[in-house]
């Protein structure tokens, strides 16, 4: 009987740290924060507990979104331990996982005295097309901040978006200013490969949030990382580039690009040259 009882008493202990939590534990705030620009705010209600980590995957429409950055609450202390990131495939998912040292639990609202979910990391996604898509946040579970870190199974929570009714303003922790391009290193090919590509390295800061990524325009927007290979094309082009900051503000700049043909021309009369060179010594010696 005593065994009974203390099987029982564990189970109701432990109840709450096994369960699925109920469905509002991840609540969601979405704006727009530029004509082609979507944060979605991600804030957990802890129900009473104390959390330090949260882990999950997200999934999302390719051809509809593309994830630019994901900004972590600093405030609050929260550091990625894997962050999301854009994935490639038709039908993007990414993975994630955050820590909070010393924990956190639901914050306390200044003015009405009551508590309301804890924000704890922002996303930023560029939509390409205006239609009903969603987003899916999907085997989230947290972790109690204590020794043992039990883990809470949260369950799957989906938000669906409409890019042309959601209403425009900033994100629960704003970054508003853009980034700053300094200037674009353009690297030239060499005399001795003259069709290998350009290479550019562009020199941008942000102080608030970092760069989160890095594009040019190329039919569509490229993301890319420093230092990356352009291409030339027969006539001279103009690259576009495209910078975003972690709270999703975005700066542009282009570069010039030669065209292949003076390479070519000038290829061509180096061995031009280099034919009539050779013909005339072997003529010497002939003579």
């Amino acid at each position: 009987m005593k065994k009974l009882l203390q099987l029982v008493c564990t189970f109701l202990l432990l109840f709450p740290l096994l369960g699925v939590a109920a469905g509002d534990a991840i609540s969601f705030r979405v704006t727009k924060t530029a004509p082609d620009l979507i944060a979605v705010d991600v804030s957990v209600d802890t129900h009473g507990q104390s959390y330090n980590a949260l882990s999950g995957t997200i999934s999302y429409d390719k051809n509809a979104l593309v994830l630019v950055s994901a900004k972590p609450n600093t405030t609050l202390g929260v550091t990625w331990v894997e962050e999301p990131t854009r994935s490639d495939s038709s039908n993007s998912s990414t993975s994630f996982s955050l820590i909070v040292p010393g924990g956190f639990t639901n914050t306390l609202d200044p003015i009405s005295q009551q508590t309301k979910p804890t924000l704890l990391y922002t996303l930023f996604f560029r939509y390409t097309q205006d239609k009903e898509t969603s987003v899916v946040f999907d085997t989230v579970s947290a972790y109690i901040n204590s020794k043992e870190g039990q883990e809470y199974r949260l369950g799957t929570f989906p938000l669906s978006i409409i890019p042309s009714a959601v209403a425009t303003g900033n994100s629960s922790d704003a970054d508003t200013i853009a980034p700053i391009i300094v200037g674009i290193q353009k690297i030239a090919p060499s005399f001795n490969a003259p069709l290998t590509p350009y290479i550019l390295y562009v020199d941008a800061h942000d102080d608030q949030t970092g760069i989160a990524s890095i594009e040019y325009f190329k039919k569509e927007w490229i993301m890319t990382k420093n230092p990356f290979p352009v291409h030339a094309s027969f006539f001279r082009r103009t690259i576009p580039i495209r910078v975003t900051d972690g709270g999703g503000n975005v700066q542009e700049a282009s570069v010039d690009i030669p065209g292949v043909s003076f390479i070519v021309i000038i290829l061509f009369f180096v061995i031009i040259v280099g034919v009539w060179y050779v013909w005339k010594k072997n003529r010497r010696k002939n003579m």
